[in-house]
């Protein structure tokens, strides 16, 4: 059986939950905020059967992908987030109930259709876990007995995890469709222009801001048109993380969904074995 693993659910499912959730926590009568008027999450993912081993009503015949499936979610506020951690009170069912029966009052309710043109940021209920090893990953003996290669993996990890999470996605993309030469690694624009279906100000924008985050290089344009590169850059001076991302590439080459999956929605559990 899959080990079990805390995965981030992905940004649609959030999103679905947040409009089901007519930004109301889900517990009965309670009228506390998913999202202030700011924009800013101020309520909790909840699962009613755990993520992890050690959470409440865990169940072990399920598998990590149905433990962050919407059915297995809701919206809560902290409060009550706690309350429903007694699970000689709130078992299964009784989870299950509290959240259909206030999803339930969304199809009727007019509100949700101005919560669909409102503005939230992709990031809420992200969580940030960080890999306890890289084992995941086809590491040599060399990367296992470097001191300092899992921590430079820790501080990339880490500033990733602060650009937005469409720009995260472009990142991931521009991975996926990347060219290795040496210790460089590049992607051409029009390549993701193409297959991402998005125009030439849209990779200028996610680029931008990978470029702010020192993740990105300015455009290279010398040998345009044949060529035309973005390179990817990082902070160590030991090449610890450039090679990282050379190991994430090779590694799921062959599963895009699972790379997209390590970087959209911060599931760096994949690293793990």
């Amino acid at each position: 059986m899959t080990k079990a693993k805390r995965l981030n659910p992905k940004w649609d499912t959030r999103r679905q939950l947040f409009l089901l959730s007519m930004n109301r926590c889900a517990f009965p009568n309670c009228t506390h905020n998913i999202i202030d008027q700011y924009g800013h999450f101020i309520g909790e993912i909840c699962h009613i059967e755990a993520a992890n081993e050690d959470g409440e009503r865990f169940n072990p015949n399920q598998s990590n992908e149905a433990r962050r499936h919407i059915s297995n979610l809701l919206l809560m506020c902290p409060t009550h987030h706690k309350i429903t951690n007694n699970v000689a009170i709130y078992d299964v069912n009784a989870i299950r109930k509290i959240k259909s029966d206030h999803e339930n009052k969304a199809f009727d309710d007019a509100s949700i259709n101005e919560l669909s043109n409102t503005f939230v940021d992709q990031e809420f209920g992200d969580v940030l876990i960080y890999p306890e090893n890289l084992e995941g990953l086809q590491l040599s003996d060399h990367e296992r007995n470097n001191a300092t290669f899992f921590n430079d993996a820790i501080t990339l990890i880490s500033i990733i995890a602060r650009i937005p999470c469409l720009t995260r996605s472009f990142y991931a993309h521009g991975l996926l469709r990347s060219s290795i030469n040496d210790l460089s690694i590049g992607f051409d624009p029009r390549e993701l222009e193409t297959r991402l279906r998005i125009d030439a100000n849209a990779v200028y924008h996610h680029a931008a801001i990978l470029e702010r985050h020192g993740l990105l290089s300015e455009l290279d344009n010398e040998e345009y048109p044949r060529k035309l590169n973005y390179w990817f850059t990082t902070f160590d001076q030991e090449d610890n993380q450039i090679w990282l991302l050379q190991i994430i590439i090779k590694r799921f080459s062959n599963s895009p969904e699972i790379l997209l999956d390590i970087f959209e929605n911060l599931n760096f559990s994949h690293l793990e074995r």
